[in-house]
């Protein structure tokens, strides 16, 4: 089974090493952690799309993985497009079985290739990026409309939640043909519940993510800014992305720049690290599909306030629920948990059970791939009994 990956900017992520000053993010370290996995199954092929970058390689191959890199132009506009169009004139000359896409420009170039090689697609959710406000009304309407074409007439949506489907069903207003819902894994056993003092001082914050403006790291600060006369805080914030410059000056604006660390780019195994220090998680993005980083908080026990985006948290349950672009509500939420340290803990706990129940690595993985051979078997027998109805074919 040769299962072609589109979608990916950076494989492995690292290769990069500062060409691209847009950082890599969730997408890459999903489809990174996926072939992981996948590489255990001995009848798979895994056929990686990525970017080439200078000094490596435009092609290499690893074990049951192969890695070709393609040409793209650099810039926030210009490098998903070129990139996903040279992938796809890559990927029209090769042989493939089933394609896995993540993004909205990847899945219109797969549902091109699933049909001129008449082959199944697959869409990963990654969020709605017409919603998404770094782009312009024009750039929105457009990516609306590839939203569309790209989820509505062909192919299999991975969802990650129950919450992840009902967002899309509520935006979009339609729903893909087939839905599944495969929650991400991540390796559990890499995080540990640290005891924490969580009557300590100051309240230890932590934001990660790429520092683009769908991330909503500006609504964070704002908090932050509401928060300074009330509440003794330090705050990491893991990631790097061309919106840095204009967070700092707002943290400056703001009086707080004694409070807050911008960490830069953190390798992925040291993210934990990071997070094993903090007391509260925050994730105030506009658009997600269900970032690495939330689970990773969640099975390091920490408590955690998020945007309504469609995520799988229950408001006091497993976590804090807050409006999306909604500061004095981030703000009211990290207040709340400051004076209640049992609900801190609560969460805490409530959440690591919840990962460790329903987000196991290898069970996602094999869903992933379970429905890789169900998908092509159906395709294959279609063709066979549309030419011969009383053949089957059992390949898979």
């Amino acid at each position: 089974m040769k299962i072609l990956i589109l979608g990916s900017k950076e494989y492995p992520l690292g290769s990069n090493n500062g060409y691209d000053p847009i950082p890599s993010g969730g997408i890459e370290r999903y489809i990174e952690n996926l072939v992981e996995e996948l590489e255990e199954y001995k009848d798979v092929e895994i056929l990686i799309m990525t970017r080439k970058f200078p000094g490596i390689s435009c092609r290499e191959k690893f074990g049951n993985k192969t890695i070709y890199r393609v040409k793209w132009i650099k810039g926030l506009l210009l490098r998903n497009p070129t990139f996903n169009f040279s992938s796809f004139l890559r990927s029209s000359i090769l042989k493939f079985d089933i394609i896995f896409c993540v993004g909205v420009i990847a899945s219109i170039f797969g549902v091109i290739l699933s049909t001129l090689k008449g082959v199944p697609v697959i869409h990963h959710f990654s969020g709605i990026h017409h919603k998404e406000a770094q782009y312009k009304k024009g750039i929105k309407r457009m990516l609306h409309l590839a939203e569309i074409v790209a989820y509505r007439f062909c192919g299999d949506m991975i969802f990650l939640s129950e919450e992840n489907e009902n967002k899309f069903k509520e935006t979009m207003k339609f729903l893909p043909r087939r839905v599944h819902i495969i929650p991400t894994g991540i390796n559990i056993n890499h995080f540990s519940l640290v005891p924490r003092n969580l009557l300590s001082s100051p309240l230890r914050l932590i934001a990660v993510g790429r520092l683009v403006e769908v991330k909503g790291i500006q609504d964070f600060i704002e908090a932050l800014i509401i928060i300074r006369d009330k509440i003794d805080f330090i705050v990491s914030i893991v990631g790097e992305g061309p919106y840095r410059k204009v967070l700092e000056r707002v943290v400056e604006g703001g009086g707080i720049k004694k409070n807050i660390v911008f960490e830069g780019n953190v390798p992925p195994n040291r993210v934990v690290d990071y997070l094993r220090g903090a007391h509260i998680y925050v994730l105030p993005s506009y658009s997600e599909g269900l970032p690495q980083s939330l689970l990773e908080a969640m099975a390091c026990g920490l408590a955690c306030i998020v945007s309504d985006i469609g995520l799988p948290i229950k408001h006091g349950e497993t976590g804090i629920v807050v409006p999306p672009s909604d500061a004095n509500a981030i703000a009211q939420a990290i207040i709340g948990l400051a004076a209640c340290p049992s609900l801190m803990e609560t969460l805490g706990k409530n959440g690591r059970n919840y990962i460790f129940l329903n987000h196991s690595r290898q069970i996602w993985a094999a869903s992933i791939y379970k429905l890789s051979r169900t998908l092509i078997l159906r395709k294959l027998n279609y063709r066979k009994l549309k030419n011969n109805p009383e053949s089957v074919n059992d390949k898979y």
